[in-house]
């Protein structure tokens, strides 16, 4: 699948268009193309742009002067075409039909809500059933590799060999003891003497 750098208004909206222009920026780190690490909405009105009285009557939140953005949008430290997509999330959230999608509570983001590699367990398959897969092909790769025999998962296989491989430490862990024992060593000797 290509890169596609921008999506022309002219252009046909395929599946596939949109789907490349989304890998492009969810594979990229948040640093490497200019996105944010806070949210965008204003916390005391939660992005409505309205706080109520103490008597329920809706008022012009005071902290985001009515706009519902912690920051305004134009002021934002970041590219022109990152900022255009900040703000379409943000006025994708004024339509009632993405309502409950929120996309203004993401737009720093980019509207993705969580890591975009995130698996769900109703629409894919989750992350422990890849590391399961994984975990048997790689049981495999290495029975093959050792030349054990093609067992089936009904067959329990007892070893009835067992053989000494030594005791004591490894080479390397002889040398980190003895660094240790050494350090003691003189540890010691200062305090004899009268160290602090």
């Amino acid at each position: 699948m290509g890169e596609i750098a921008v999506l022309s208004v002219h252009a046909e909206l395929t599946d596939r268009a949109v789907a490349a222009y989304v890998a492009k920026y969810a594979t990229k780190s948040a640093d490497s193309f200019g996105a944010l690490g806070r949210a965008l909405f204003c916390r005391p009105c939660q992005g409505r742009g309205m706080a109520l009285t103490s008597h329920g009557v809706p008022l012009t939140c005071t902290a985001c002067g009515g706009t519902g953005q912690a920051r305004p949008l134009p002021r934002l430290a970041v590219e022109r075409h990152v900022r255009q997509m900040i703000r379409t999330c943000w006025e994708l959230g004024k339509r009632q039909e993405f309502a409950d999608l929120k996309p203004w509570k993401w737009a720093h983001m980019l509207g993705f809500r969580g890591h975009f590699s995130s698996k769900s367990r109703c629409f894919s398959l989750t992350l422990g059933a890849l590391r399961d897969t994984r975990r048997a092909w790689r049981t495999e790769q290495a029975r093959a590799h050792a030349g054990l025999p093609d067992l089936g998962p009904s067959t329990t296989l007892v070893i009835g060999h067992w053989a000494y491989h030594g005791s004591g430490y490894s080479p390397g862990a002889e040398l980190l003891a003895a660094a240790v024992r050494h350090r003691r060593e003189l540890e010691r000797q200062f305090t004899a003497e009268g160290g602090c």
